[in-house]
């Protein structure tokens, strides 16, 4: 089953073995021993039934490492009752086997809860599995404790139970009483209305009074075992369990439930393991004590056959720890992300590569602008996705495929805005700086994620705990330096945004070829080399006195930047409607991919001059906007160089080349 009614269910079981157990020990007549491994066999076969219902809910609060402590904890105490065994079987001591299966099978059961819980939380672990969400009270831990402090309830009025046994019972009741009281304070505190805070605060106090009131009770009993000590038990107990029932009842109502999870088939599958693990620790222990019944029944003094039963319980326990230990959820998740990040590091890597030899190709999906727009904005998302990264890491295990995953997922599209915004910057030492910085990012990203997979979620690993939180500091760092990066050349951008991409939008025209421009058409062949001629003068001066401005006043750069883009569209706007005009068949490619290798210096010029005005004091930026004008001026001459090829004009396209080389 899934949800508190599944839990209600499973508690509800061994309330009803307990009972009959308990119906048993009255009538029957068997010979001492015998009883109590029937009701061992009844309780394991709660146990079985625990596992099968363990898989979509919570079983027993406890981390996932709780659940290896609880084990390993309490292999001793197990270990310490079927070592009687053997020995008593020799000497035909029947209730000490008897005794000894009892308390072993009761060591069992929080065993194998443990084993139930950790199959559970390795089931939510599952990325694609849903989480549980916590309503106002867990009705399903509530349910549980109900039925248990009620069956502890009844079992104390038993005139057979021994003043150990009263005691156990007693300390079982005050257990879950505090349970009861503990979730019902927090009920109190998340319920919304006020007439439902009041009521569980009242059955706080009513259940806390009551099982103070029935332990006083209990304390007279254990001295007198007499029956009316016995009958005011009874009576004490009536009020508890009213309220415990009255409780159960109305925080069932459906406003104050949880949302049980939902398993994945992945989740379903890695619970597997520890599941089976968990039921043929069960099983080796149902085959004992069907040996140790037969042993009483039998007097064959089977004790060296007990010992290897008993040996065959312990070993299935210690693989059942050790499954539990080999499936600790998140590995799987961190080898994987280490993966994904490592081949999205070797892409910008690579882009860097290109970076430096020039051939990044710009990316036409979006403007610098926009690119690095995206990667402020999912910077800001791989940050606040570290902290959770890191609490699940310390403490969360269940947790740490989950966080992971959503922590690769904006890392990869940083990635991409980085590298789309570096193809689509300029000056070099920007494309670089971005770059740069995002590898950083992946790089401390990777160390986050092995840090993780190290720590395991694992509360006592301290030392693992440290290197998580150094390496989280580092990502954090990185991602701010990334941001502040990112937002300075977005502000460079945007003195020129606007312009280049209109200079981006011309070099496209370019690659689509001739257009029918009637403008153009109505104008002569010599008409239209004049034009161009133009254009590619404006472009060279506009380019001197740019350098002149960047060493003087950069802040009136503004209107050459605006000449720069205007004259480069008008040349761009000439070509394309006019390329048929040209003599050769060479000629067209060769003017075309000149005048697109112009387009892009001229973007490279404009970043740059806008890096001189955000940062004039900068040397190298200034230093970058010469080389820049030098380039522009060197691609200008191809423009004209392919111009003189084309038959017309000739004569006119030879002085302005030696005007612009001079």
């Amino acid at each position: 089953g899934s949800g508190w009614g599944g839990s209600q269910l499973t508690a509800a079981s061994r309330c009803l073995v307990e009972a009959v157990n308990q119906l048993l020990q009255l009538c029957s007549a068997a010979r001492p021993g015998v009883k109590e491994c029937d009701g061992a066999v009844r309780e394991l076969q709660v146990l079985t039934a625990l596992l099968d219902t363990a898989e979509d809910e919570v079983v027993v609060e406890l981390s996932y490492f709780d659940c290896i402590g609880a084990i390993t904890g309490s292999i001793e105490a197990l270990s310490s009752s079927l070592a009687i065994l053997p020995a008593a079987a020799d000497r035909g001591d029947h209730e000490a086997l008897g005794t000894s299966v009892q308390t072993a099978t009761h060591t069992l059961y929080d065993i194998t809860e443990a084993a139930a819980q950790a199959a559970y939380l390795l089931g939510v672990a599952d990325p694609s599995s849903t989480v549980a969400t916590v309503g106002v009270v867990d009705v399903g831990h509530l349910s549980r404790s109900a039925h248990l402090l009620t069956a502890a309830c009844e079992s104390i009025t038993n005139a057979s139970r021994s003043k150990e046994e009263l005691l156990t019972a007693a300390a079982t009741l005050s257990k879950h009483s505090n349970a009861i009281c503990s979730a019902s304070k927090v009920a109190a505190v998340r319920a919304t209305s006020s007439p439902a805070r009041r009521e569980f605060l009242r059955a706080v106090k009513t259940v806390a009074d009551s099982t103070a009131a029935l332990l006083a009770k209990i304390n007279v009993l254990s001295s007198e075992q007499s029956e009316s000590a016995r009958q005011a038990c009874a009576a004490a107990a009536r009020p508890l369990t009213e309220a415990v029932q009255q409780l159960t009842v109305f925080a069932s109502a459906p406003e104050f439930s949880s949302t049980p999870a939902k398993i994945s088939d992945g989740g379903l599958s890695a619970q597997q393991p520890v599941l089976q693990a968990g039921k043929h620790v069960v099983s080796s222990m149902v085959t004992l004590v069907a040996m140790v019944r037969d042993e009483i029944v039998r007097q064959t003094g089977s004790g060296e056959q007990l010992m290897a039963c008993t040996k065959s319980v312990t070993e299935a326990v210690e693989s059942l720890v050790k499954t539990i230990e080999e499936s600790c959820p998140g590995g799987r998740e961190c080898a994987e992300a280490v993966q994904r990040l490592t081949a999205v590091l070797d892409q910008v890597d690579q882009a860097s590569h290109q970076a430096v030899g020039h051939a990044l190709e710009p990316s036409l999906a979006s403007s610098l602008q926009g690119f690095l727009k995206q990667v402020v904005s999912v910077s800001g998302t791989v940050g606040d996705h570290i902290r959770p990264v890191v609490a699940a890491a310390k403490g969360k295990p269940e947790m740490i495929g989950r966080e992971v995953s959503s922590l690769v997922v904006p890392l990869t599209s940083l990635a991409q805005a980085a590298i789309g915004a570096a193809s689509r910057a300029s000056p070099a030492h920007l494309q670089g700086e971005l770059l740069e910085l995002c590898i950083t990012v992946l790089e401390c990203a990777i160390s986050l994620v092995k840090a993780v997979g190290e720590a395991k979620g694992n509360t006592q690993n301290t030392e693992a705990h440290g290197a998580v939180e150094g390496a989280a500091r580092l990502l954090q760092e990185a991602v701010g330096e990334l941001i502040a990066g990112a937002e300075d050349a977005c502000s460079e951008s945007g003195l020129v945004g606007g312009m280049i991409d209109e200079i981006v939008k011309a070099i496209s025209h370019l690659e689509g070829g001739y257009h029918d421009d009637s403008d153009s058409e109505a104008m002569t062949a010599a008409e239209i080399y004049v034009q161009l001629l133009k254009s590619c003068e404006a472009i060279a001066m506009a380019t001197q006195d740019m350098v002149m401005k960047g060493s003087t006043t950069p802040a009136t750069m503004a209107p050459l930047r605006r000449s720069l883009t205007t004259a480069y569209s008008q040349l761009v706007g000439s070509i394309t409607g006019t390329i048929a005009t040209l003599e050769g068949d060479e000629l067209s490619p060769r003017l075309m991919e000149s005048a697109r290798s112009l387009g892009e210096a001229l973007v490279r010029l404009l970043h740059s001059s806008a890096a001189v005005q955000v940062h004039p004091e900068d040397q190298r930026s200034r230093d970058e906007l010469a080389g820049g004008a030098q380039d522009v001026k060197r691609k200008v001459s191809q423009v004209v160089s392919a111009l003189q090829l084309g038959g017309a004009g000739t004569l006119a396209c030879l002085r302005a080349l030696a005007a612009i080389r001079e």
